[in-house]
């Protein structure tokens, strides 16, 4: 396990692919098919639907409070 983890340090050099040896010997001979989505996630969009909505109404926000600074 160690050993995993100190050549996971070096991962971020490089895309999966560049690291395969690594990534088999931490997930297998299937690592690169495990869990691939086949089709989208309804839970995930509602849930990005609701972040951008967030991120809108915290943006508007700031905007408005600029104006009101900028008034005074």
């Amino acid at each position: 396990a160690r050993t995993l983890y100190e050549d996971a340090d070096f991962f971020e050099h490089g895309g999966a692919e560049e690291n395969y040896p690594l990534m088999r010997a931490i997930f297998g001979d299937n690592w690169m098919y495990e869990e691939t989505p086949t089709k989208p996630n309804p839970k995930y969009e509602y849930l990005c639907r609701i972040v951008d909505a967030v991120k809108a109404a915290l943006t508007a926000i700031n905007q408005n409070e600029q104006r009101n600074n900028n008034k005074a």
